[in-house]
């Protein structure tokens, strides 16, 4: 549900055309929560459709390997302007990276070990990177529905988001995840457990 209504919400004439003025809204806001609408939708999937995603993505790599290969053919200015030129690219992008990378991730993420997702924040850390100083730098337009200082607010955006990435696993390096979590769950799960013991012991005396 929560997936079907951010589809709508991101599909509405106006939303799309106020994200698509600047670079930044198109790449930092509406691919994420396209990506985010098809995660949410996977949500909501039959459980008998895990089975036809996991026969053919037994690891999650080939998932993630198809996701990330979609959403590089998104980040290409060439296809950022096609999108803006041309309806049909615009729905197969929405198509794409919705129904298509949204779900993928959804069902490949799960799978992956922890060798491999840390591979992966690592890879998407340097090129967010390496794309920040691209559109930093860039003399020339890249894209042509955008002008160069477009691009430059893209690239300081991309900046700050490696920045706070890096500073989300830098701290959870060092502080980890907090202990009260898991002091009140195992709390909860042995009062449940007594309570069940109680019950069977009422019922075991009447």
């Amino acid at each position: 549900m929560i997936g079907l209504l951010l589809l709508l919400f991101v599909s509405l004439p106006y939303i799309m055309s106020l994200l698509e003025e600047s670079m930044v809204g198109t790449m930092l806001i509406q691919y994420p929560l396209l990506i985010g609408s098809g995660f949410f939708l996977a949500k909501g999937f039959p459980r008998k459709w895990r089975g036809f995603f996991v026969f053919y993505n037994e690891n999650g790599i080939a998932g993630i390997f198809t996701a990330i290969c979609v959403v590089g053919f998104w980040l290409l200015p060439r296809s950022v302007d096609a999108a803006l030129n041309e309806p049909i690219m615009e729905i197969a992008k929405y198509m794409s990276l919705s129904l298509l990378v949204g779900v993928l991730l959804f069902y490949s993420w799960q799978l992956l070990g922890p060798i491999s997702k840390a591979f992966i924040w690592a890879n998407l850390i340097s090129m967010i990177f390496v794309m920040s100083w691209l559109y930093s730098v860039s003399p020339v337009r890249l894209c042509n529905n955008y002008l160069v200082t477009a691009q430059q607010q893209l690239g300081k955006a991309m900046f700050v988001l490696g920045v706070a990435i890096c500073i989300l696993f830098i701290g959870r390096v060092f502080l980890g995840k907090p202990e009260i979590n898991k002091n009140t769950t195992m709390k909860k799960r042995k009062y449940i457990n007594l309570n069940i013991h109680a019950k069977e012991l009422d019922e075991r005396m009447t």
